[in-house]
């Protein structure tokens, strides 16, 4: 049998487990990355929960049942196994204020982007910004995946 596939995880990718819908993230989609479970070890950076903590307190401000779920969906993202969280190198963060340089402000994509590269595991993510920036400054995309591209290589 062959060892699974290291994927790092886009933040999106955990919105809708703390009960923020993603426009770009349909169930189907979630099913699908369930499927994969046996062929992928889904990473994620603790960094992230920074990122989807504020999303979440933005749609909590809206909607006050948003919060109802948000312990429940943190236990499972932290505690379930479903995901390894792992932190970033000295490097990788090193490289992610170097991104930051070159003009992407987003710090967190730009740390995950730089571990998943460092960590030579694939970077689940639908964020064009991100890629559109990489490919212009010459970073190479080949790791950055959607949900098509990853379940044709595992």
């Amino acid at each position: 049998m062959n060892s699974p596939v290291n994927v790092l995880v886009d933040s999106s990718f955990l919105l809708p487990t703390l009960g923020v819908k993603v426009a770009q993230i349909s169930d189907s989609d979630l099913r699908e990355l369930a499927k994969l479970r046996s062929r992928v070890t889904f990473l994620c950076l603790y960094q992230s929960l920074v990122e989807v903590l504020g999303k979440v307190a933005r749609a909590a401000a809206s909607d006050k049942s948003a919060l109802e779920s948000v312990e429940a969906g943190l236990r499972s993202l932290l505690e379930s196994g479903v995901y390894t969280w792992v932190s970033p190198s000295v490097g990788a963060l090193v490289e992610a204020l170097e991104m930051r340089r070159k003009g992407h402000g987003d710090v967190i994509d730009n740390m995950l982007y730089a571990a998943a590269s460092e960590r030579r595991a694939l970077f689940l993510s639908l964020d064009k910004d991100l890629i559109d920036f990489l490919a212009k400054n010459n970073y190479s995309i080949e790791n950055v995946v959607d949900i098509k591209r990853l379940r044709s290589l595992t």
